[in-house]
């Protein structure tokens, strides 16, 4: 069973999302959305962790101890 449809599949049981956070939520009508919707990002030990932001925060530290030099 792919990781999707175990989602589904929870969500339809109405279980827990082990292993999720709620990154962001969208309300209907909101920016033109049809429906309410919920972004879920995968969590790390029990904590939201966002790969995309660690590795922009990453790439910035590294782009401002080049630049000191």
């Amino acid at each position: 069973m792919s990781l999707i449809e175990r989602v589904f599949r929870d969500i339809a049981e109405k279980k827990p999302l082990a292993g999720f956070a709620i990154a962001k939520e969208i309300n209907a009508g909101a920016n033109g959305a049809i429906s309410d919707a919920l972004i879920l990002r995968p969590t790390l030990w029990g904590v939201g962790f966002d790969l995309k932001a660690a590795w922009e925060t990453v790439k910035r530290k590294r782009a401002q101890g080049l630049s000191k030099t």
